[in-house]
This record gives structure tokens, C-alpha cells and sequence, in this order.
């Protein structure tokens, strides 16, 4: 209930979806929601499948369905407030994912907010710092970036 109470209050709210490294309790990322509360927010987050203490296996499309439910009971608690959906790095990839789901159905949030994005997950993985020894190596394509693809993980910002 006081959940609830608090999300039908006033105050704008934030759907946050974390980067791959750690999980929605990772240090950093509680002191951002701590400033973002001080500034007014209310910030709502959750760890995607296989993360932190959720169950599953993490994929594209589970990710994103879970990022629309919690979006959904946002909605349903949150009367006319506004809702913004920000997305780090990795959630980059599961907040367009998002709102190009939103705006199909036409229920657009108040805003999107990208922090380090990535074309697609496929470029970002061929740009990152860690695979900078590797990806002139004969192969690369085929044994790092290839089974990504075809895993079905596009997160096609660039889409």
C-alpha cells in the first residue's frame, strides 16, 4: 500500500533499466536513485532476468516484456503523473526496445533518456574496449559477434 500511495503522489516518476555490469543494488546506481529521490523522483528499477536475485535467463525479448510489465503497474499506480523511462548502457537496448513498444500501442512515456548508448548490440560488442585485442584476430565476426546475432540479441537502437 505504501507503494502505491507513494507512486499516486505528485511526484514524477522513473523507470530505470540498469547497464550489464551488476545489478539494480550496485553502489553507483543507489547513490543516482538517491539523488534522483532528492530531487523529486520517485525511481522504480528491477533486475532483469539472471541478474541480482531474479530468477530466468536472461534474452532480448524477456527483458523487454518484463520492462513493459513494470512499466504497466507503474501506469496503473501512478494516475496522471508523468513517467520517465531511462535507460544505462545495456538498458539502452531494453528502453527503445520498450518504447517502440509503447508507442505501437500508443501509450508513449513522458520521456526517454539514454545514458551511453549503443547503435546495436553487435556494434557495441565489435567497438568495446575489452574485445580491442581480439577483433583483428581471423574469426572474430564468426566466433564472438556471430552467435549473438544469431541468439536472436539485436537491441537495434539504431532501429
Amino acid at each position: 500500500m505504501w507503494y502505491e500511495d507513494a507512486l499516486a503522489s505528485s511526484h514524477p516518476i522513473i523507470l530505470y533499466l540498469h547497464g550489464n555490469a551488476g545489478t539494480r543494488g550496485g553502489d553507483h546506481r543507489v547513490e543516482l536513485y538517491k539523488v534522483l529521490s532528492s530531487l523529486g523522483y520517485h525511481v522504480v528499477t528491477f533486475d532483469y532476468r539472471g541478474w541480482g536475485d531474479s530468477v530466468g535467463t536472461p534474452s532480448e525479448r524477456g527483458m523487454t516484456y518484463d520492462a513493459l510489465h513494470v512499466f504497466d503497474w507503474i501506469k496503473a499506480r501512478s494516475g496522471d503523473n508523468p513517467v520517465y523511462i531511462w535507460g544505462h548502457s545495456l538498458g539502452t537496448g531494453v528502453a527503445t526496445n520498450l518504447v517502440r513498444r509503447l508507442c505501437e500501442r500508443e501509450t508513449p512515456p513522458d520521456a526517454l533518456i539514454l545514458e551511453s548508448p549503443f547503435t546495436n548490440i553487435r556494434e557495441e560488442a565489435k567497438s568495446h574496449p575489452f574485445s580491442v585485442i581480439y577483433r583483428y584476430f581471423p574469426g572474430f565476426d564468426w566466433f564472438f559477434l556471430d552467435p549473438i546475432t544469431s541468439s536472436g540479441i539485436k537491441f537495434a537502437n539504431d532501429e
